[in-house]
């Protein structure tokens, strides 16, 4: 049987818990540890973290598109499409012409 764990599946960026959250073309995804799963927003130029009880919030990205390397939202990208961690937990980033790296505390 398939469920929906996160998302409404109407196209947006608001976060909540399950379907009361919505995602604009979430393209790939990558869990850490934890049960945390990470969510390439490629439409909505956001990095977006879920938690094991399906809880959405917006770890990176201002929403628009752009390319400032800084923190929350005011970390700007470029439509992206990958993420995946390292073994010191670092998330990277496949973001328009780059490579990025965000480093969780």
């Amino acid at each position: 049987m398939v469920t929906t764990f996160a998302g409404s599946g109407t196209a947006g960026s608001t976060n909540a818990t399950g379907t009361a959250a919505s995602f604009n073309t979430p393209v790939n995804l990558s869990i850490d540890a934890d049960g945390f799963l990470y969510v390439a927003e490629a439409q909505g130029n956001l990095i977006r973290k879920i938690s094991p009880a399906g809880k959405v919030s917006t770890i990176a990205g201002g929403g628009t598109g752009g390319d400032t390397a800084d923190t929350g939202a005011a970390a700007l990208f470029h439509g992206p499409t990958s993420v995946v961690f390292d073994k010191a937990k670092t998330l990277y980033v496949a973001d328009g012409t780059k490579v990025r790296k965000l480093v969780r505390k």
